[in-house]
């Protein structure tokens, strides 16, 4: 109150900012503490080419002359300011008081990312991870941080920082000068351990996918060396969680020109050939090929417009990089999905390769579905020898969209859009649902970068309860929450979120 009669700005209550108030408050003591009763007027000197202690100390005196009092003694300082002529290169200096300095605060480099990790392990939990990274990284940046955190979970202790080991670097030459050589090996061996921790962290990194996630499916893969200023919101600029799909390593394998396939070369037949000897080719990856899965089951449409019953995306997807799909066949890729999606539907009953379940083997007919497959193996045999020119439609109104005969896996794989709403390769007006992916022993039709529906079947439906979600399509519209916001409900949150991702100083 005593403050706000000498100056209306700090009146009431209000808050105000306290460089202004010490500001105000050092000026007016300052002016009741001068001694100078009359302040004569003194021109401001040029500098003529005197060095700058010199001037400096002119300037101070001609401001004592006016100002002279204890706050300014202890207050009050100088700066220098110089002003150069493009024409005559011609310097003027000057160097006037001030009682304070307004310096810019440095700005962080570094942002917070929220990752939903999605494990590979069905012994581990789906959990939010929260990583620094700075604000121009990558994506691949941000997975980097992430498989640290994973390790350091793993073997239990934090890193220690880059400072500390500097310190410790410095201590030891200071006092372990007569051994040079030991600790050369020292830091040599400190530097071997760093780049090997690098190259881990690297090849975790590639064993990890971020998806652009939509309404329970997957649209595409982020390629890791995106920016992060593309993935944030136009709106607010923030970052969304990214969603993060552990998925299988890229194995390389060597292969040698001649029949041996395990990667070794056959040391006695070169023996006998002298300078012909075979080269081995040099290592090569075998071709990966990714496939996003969805999962839709029949729900009951309010007021149809032609069919009450109809296929509807649900429950969270998954994202699956195979190896040599070239060499799978239709049931080996049911037998994939079948074990990959067993974290994703825990209320799933578990369906063995024969085709029943491993709680009520009469429920899902097991000699019922064998048979259904004898029965379509020749046709599905000539339809897969021809590719997918001559593939097996699925509209609406067919009893085998998720009725008829229960198939072994207790689901049917289709080939559909990145929505998961119709078929990936049939026209929209033939109103195909989505191509049916056979389950027998001959090539699969999928490939490389396919969408594709686990479509349950309604008995599977009916035993699990609606696998515990309830979908309303009157909500279709946008009027739900989005993804993310779900995503960051449902998730639980790793232990980075207590100190703001800061917990590992990543």
């Amino acid at each position: 109150e005593s403050i706000g009669k000498f100056n209306d700005q700090f009146a009431g209550n209000e808050q105000h900012d306290a460089q202004e108030l010490l500001a105000f408050l050092l000026s007016g003591l300052s002016e009741d503490l001068n001694r100078i009763m009359e302040k004569p007027y003194i021109e401001a000197p040029d500098s003529d080419g005197r060095p700058d202690e010199e001037l400096a100390d002119i300037w101070w005196t001609n401001h004592l002359k006016r100002e002279l009092s204890i706050i300014e003694a202890l207050f009050t300082g100088q700066y220098k300011s110089s002003l150069t002529c493009k024409t005559c290169k011609y310097e003027s200096a000057r160097f006037e008081p001030f009682a304070y300095l307004q310096l810019p605060l440095p700005e962080d480099d570094q942002i917070t990312v929220q990752c939903i990790l999605y494990p590979i392990s069905e012994e581990k939990d789906i959990l939010k991870y929260s990583v620094r990274v700075r604000h121009d990284g990558t994506v691949n940046d941000v997975l980097i941080s992430l498989a640290k955190v994973l390790h350091t979970d793993e073997s239990g202790s934090a890193e220690p920082n880059e400072g500390d080991e500097v310190t410790t670097d410095q201590n030891k030459r200071e006092n372990n000068s007569t051994k040079e050589t030991n600790y050369d090996s020292d830091s040599s061996d400190e530097g071997d351990s760093k780049s090997d921790k690098n190259s881990l962290y690297t090849e975790t990194a590639q064993s990890m996918a971020v998806v652009d996630m939509g309404e329970s499916c997957i649209r595409k893969i982020i390629p890791h060396s995106w920016a992060l200023s593309k993935l944030s919101i136009q709106d607010s600029g923030e970052i969304p969680p990214l969603h993060v799909y552990e998925i299988d390593p890229v194995i390389k394998s060597s292969n040698t020109n001649g029949n041996n396939t395990n990667g070794t070369t056959n040391s006695s037949n070169d023996s006998s050939t002298g300078d012909n000897v075979e080269q081995s080719k040099p290592v090569s990856s075998v071709k990966s090929s990714y496939l996003a899965i969805s999962q839709r089951k029949l729900d009951f449409v309010p007021g149809p417009f032609l069919h009450p019953f109809q296929l509807a995306v649900f429950g969270s997807p998954l994202l699956l990089r195979v190896r040599d799909l070239e060499g799978y066949t239709g049931n080996d890729l049911y037998a994939l999905i079948s074990k990959r999606i067993r974290r994703f539907v825990p209320n799933a009953p578990m369906v063995h390769e024969g085709g029943s379940t491993s709680s009520q083997n009469s429920d899902f007919g097991q000699d019922n579905a064998l048979s259904s497959t004898n029965d379509k193996g020749v046709a599905t045999t000539r339809q897969l020898r021809r590719g997918r020119q001559h593939r097996q439609k699925t509209t609406a109104d067919m009893e085998t969209v998720s009725a008829g005969e229960i198939p072994p896996y207790g689901f049917r794989l289709r080939l559909v859009s990145r929505d998961g709403s119709r078929c990936a390769l049939c026209p929209w007006f033939a109103c195909c649902v989505g191509c049916v992916i056979p389950c027998d022993d001959f090539p699969t039709i999928a490939m490389c970068g396919d969408s594709i529906a686990i479509d349950w079947h309604l008995s599977v439906d009916l035993q699990c309860g609606g696998f515990g979600w309830k979908i309303n399509f009157s909500e279709s519209a946008g009027i739900q929450a989005s993804v993310h916001q779900r995503a960051l409900v449902k998730v639980k949150k790793h232990s980075s979120f207590n100190n703001g991702g800061k917990m590992y100083g990543y």
